[in-house]
Formats: structure tokens, sequence, C-alpha cells
């Protein structure tokens, strides 16, 4: 068992993005890569993934736009969430009026 933590010694900070996201199996050698990422209003990201990797997304608080290369933005809101194979690129976007909450979760392929 790994007990998880949104401590600031495993948090990235991006002001420019205005987003701040906390590594919270720090250490741990896991498969699964859970991340809290608190957004600013309008605080947007864009992450660059490589293909074959499941990731999972959920809405803890707020709005936000989840928009996947290629695609039309779709809308999530509180406890609303989405689970997909990573695409080459997508963006996450705040999209509320208010401060937002988001975990993300990235399955890593075992090691082989």
């Amino acid at each position: 068992m790994h007990i998880l933590r949104a401590t600031t010694e495993h948090m990235m900070h991006s002001a420019a993005e205005g987003v701040d996201v906390y590594d919270l199996a720090r250490g741990a050698r896991w498969t699964l890569v859970p991340m809290l990422s608190i957004f600013e209003p309008g605080g947007s990201i864009e992450i660059e993934d490589e293909h074959g990797q499941e990731r999972m997304v959920l809405t803890l608080e707020g709005t936000f736009d989840l928009a996947l290369e290629g695609e039309a933005p779709t809308r999530l809101r509180s406890g609303e969430g989405a689970a997909f194979h990573s695409v080459r690129r997508y963006r996450i976007t705040n999209v509320g009026r208010g401060q937002g909450r988001m975990l993300g979760v990235r399955l890593h392929p075992p090691p082989p």
C-alpha cells in the first residue's frame, strides 16, 4: 500500500498555465499514476503523450473542457469524467468561474 498525498514536495507549479499538478504516488513503482490538478479560472494545460496508455480524468470541482486532438471539446462538470486511450495531444481547460480540481490517472504498461 502507498499513501497518496498532495504535498508541495510533489507539486509541479505552472503560473503561466494557471495549474498546479500533484504527483500523488511519487516514488512508488506502480503502473497506476494518479495526479491531482488544481486549475485557476481560465487555467489550461496541454498534454502530449505516448500512444497506448490508458487515461481517465474526473472533475472533483468546477467545469472543464477536455479537447482530444482533432476533436471538439467535451464539457465535464463536477462528478463527471472521461476514460480514453491516450492520443498524441489533448488539452484540459478550466472554463468555470472559480478554481477547479481534477483527478487524473494514467496507466503505464508494465515493464518488460
